[in-house]
């Protein structure tokens, strides 16, 4: 299929969110070795995957998140979490205008 087409968009984010048992990173370019249940998908393994299905790498174009996702209650990545707190325009997601978190006690990992 590569050959009939100019490029292939990746969608590397929404890796984890509200959906997830777990909080953790929303776009991370590697897994973590360190704590591998925050990363279960990485770019650099979906990379890997399209390349060894014959996609050439010079057609691989990266989508990016302009928003970051919220975990309430959790001690931090690859841990539980209660909810998603509050959102810019949806519940636990803030745009890239956001400067800071509006949250008493945020952690920031």
């Amino acid at each position: 299929m590569d050959i009939l087409i100019d490029w292939w968009n990746l969608m590397a984010y929404d890796y984890i969110g509200s959906w997830s048992t777990v909080s953790g990173h929303l776009a991370n370019t590697y897994a973590s070795k360190e704590n591998p249940e925050s990363t279960p998908y990485s770019t650099d393994a979906a990379i890997a995957e399209y390349l060894r299905q014959g996609v050439h790498p010079g057609k691989i174009t990266l989508g990016i998140p302009l928003y970051g996702r919220a975990f309430v209650e959790t001690e931090g990545p690859g841990q539980p979490y209660m909810g998603v707190g509050q959102g810019e325009w949806e519940r636990g997601v803030w745009d890239y205008k956001v400067k800071m978190l509006p949250f008493r006690d945020s952690v920031s990992h």
